[in-house]
């Protein structure tokens, strides 16, 4: 492991400093010491997460911008079955837009962070070939929408990386959660992170995360897609 992978925060700076706090809190503050580094990144990321979104800008829809929101493209299938392949392929269409690593790791500040002209900046750093699949991966190619969700409602399987002593307890959140509260929560960050994507970019948005294979129905409680219905046959 790189010295570099120990210090990161990965998107846990992307935490308002009083959720990570809170997070931190429900694990009894129980972090492995050569971790100690990234957790420090991590905290002082976050303060600079909460400070920031003390400027972003609101995310209310137009008529016209909802109408967008309702086209929004799930990319949904197994795990290893070339989804990451073709959410690539699509992101390439000029009239859908994506949510890159740089949304997914900011949803509390990502709008103040393009205006700021961040991208521009995070243009010049190279992409990298992940290990697993060789796929080009940079802070701005398309990303999975599921670590903005983890980062807004501090659950999910995310975190079962972060904390893998709790992981049954993480893996066990989402939308069917027990906890009709969590369920709400886990709802209510989906529709706010791609709310503001349409915000931002104008476009009908794709999405794509494995997990979403199992969440068809509760996606469908967010965003109650409009599927055409045969037409009836009438008698001559």
């Amino acid at each position: 492991m790189g010295i570099l992978s120990l210090v990161q925060p990965s998107f846990l700076s992307g935490f308002k400093l009083e959720d990570w706090a809170s997070l931190l809190a429900a694990n009894s503050f129980h972090v492995d010491p050569r971790y100690w580094p990234r957790a420090l990144s991590a905290t002082v990321g976050s303060a600079a997460t909460s400070t920031l979104s003390l400027f972003e800008p609101e995310y209310e829809l137009t008529p016209v911008q909802d109408e967008v929101w309702s086209r929004t493209i799930f990319v949904i299938g197994l795990p290893r079955s070339g989804t990451t392949h073709l959410h690539y392929l699509l992101s390439k269409n000029p009239q859908l837009a994506y949510p890159p690593r740089l949304d997914c790791y900011n949803p509390h500040t990502f709008l103040r962070l393009h205006r700021l002209g961040i991208t521009k900046l995070l243009s010049l750093v190279p992409e990298k070939d992940r290990q697993i699949d060789r796929v080009q991966t940079g802070w701005l190619t398309p990303e999975e929408e599921t670590l903005a969700i983890s980062v807004l409602t501090s659950q999910g399987a995310s975190m079962a990386s972060v904390f893998p002593s709790r992981s049954e307890h993480y893996y066990a959140q989402g939308p069917f959660a027990p906890n009709t509260q969590e369920a709400d929560r886990w709802r209510m960050a989906l529709k706010k992170f791609s709310q503001k994507l349409v915000k931002l970019y104008n476009k009908p948005v794709l999405l794509k995360s494995p997990e979403n294979f199992l969440q068809i129905p509760e996606i469908l409680r967010v965003l109650p897609l409009l599927i055409p219905r045969p037409e009836a046959d009438h008698p001559e």
